[in-house]
């Protein structure tokens, strides 16, 4: 640990808080005599619970004491995501699973200061080397009391976690800010490509190469039989006929090199389109 300010001391989660795991559920041993509310794992957010889905078990009175965890005090995780802690505001205490730990500071030790320094200790990675397990990971109750904290004194710890909170609500609403740009920047993209395809996105002029003539260039006759939709049906309907109906030779050869004519005279205002929204 780097040299601290002064006032501050170096310590552990065991000198300054008790800790405690869960309960382990035994379907053998329920009754549905004591059934009560509990958090697991995935009820533990960073900073924050999601309470949407609430679990119940068997907690005999003489051991409920033992897996509460009371307003105020830490609760973390021991498995999935080793160390994701946050302070348990109430308004009343909630039993706990054995996969979570408890953490009750000590008198002039701050929780949220606690949950905070677990939570750059994972975002660090200093925290992984007190886990256990190969593939799933986890953070022991003996490991987790090994755990350095350098502990400022009680008016600083509260000035440290207020600041804190301030700097992380207004990193939330950037967040959201960028979010929002992000989806409007893809609306102007859509509506430019839009646009361009279009017509829409540059003036008309006048004095421009028709492009009946770009395609009488290109040996191909003007289409004279209404929108490329009705060619398209016309086209359907005619593969439908017999093949004794169909008339081969030139004629399809003819259709083949309009089409191809027409799909390059797309393909180069879609990729004049795709230029311009880029240098937008």
């Amino acid at each position: 640990m780097s040299e601290l300010p002064k006032g501050w001391t170096e310590t552990t989660v065991d000198e300054i808080a008790a800790t405690s795991l869960g309960k382990m559920l035994d379907a053998k041993q329920a009754t549905g005599k004591h059934t009560t509310p509990y958090l697991r794992n995935i009820n533990v957010r960073w900073g924050s619970f999601d309470l949407t889905d609430i679990a119940s078990m068997d907690i005999r009175p003489d051991e409920l004491e033992r897996v509460l965890a009371r307003p105020g005090e830490v609760v973390a995780c021991e498995g999935g995501e080793p160390g994701r802690a946050a302070v348990w505001r109430g308004p009343e205490p909630i039993a706990l699973q054995k996969a979570l730990h408890r953490i009750r500071p000590s008198e002039g030790v701050g929780a949220h200061y606690l949950a905070l320094l677990l939570r750059h200790y994972s975002t660090s990675g200093a925290l992984a080397a007190r886990f256990t397990g190969t593939t799933i990971k986890h953070l022991p109750q003996e490991k987790l009391r090994l755990v350095e904290v350098p502990l400022a004194p009680r008016a600083e710890q509260e000035r440290i976690v207020a600041a804190i909170e301030e700097a992380f609500s207004k990193l939330t609403a950037g967040e959201a800010g960028l979010r929002a740009v992000r989806q409007r920047c893809k609306r102007m993209r859509d509506a430019v490509l839009a646009a361009a395809v279009s017509g829409r996105l540059v003036p008309q002029d006048p004095t421009d190469t028709p492009a009946t003539k770009m395609l009488a260039d290109l040996g191909v006759e003007p289409p004279a039989d209404g929108p490329r939709s009705s060619r398209r049906a016309g086209a359907a309907a005619s593969s439908e006929m017999s093949p004794q109906n169909r008339t081969m030779g030139s004629r399809s050869r003819h259709a083949r090199t309009r089409a191809m004519a027409t799909s390059r005279c797309y393909v180069w205002e879609t990729s004049k389109a795709v230029r311009l929204t880029h240098a937008l």
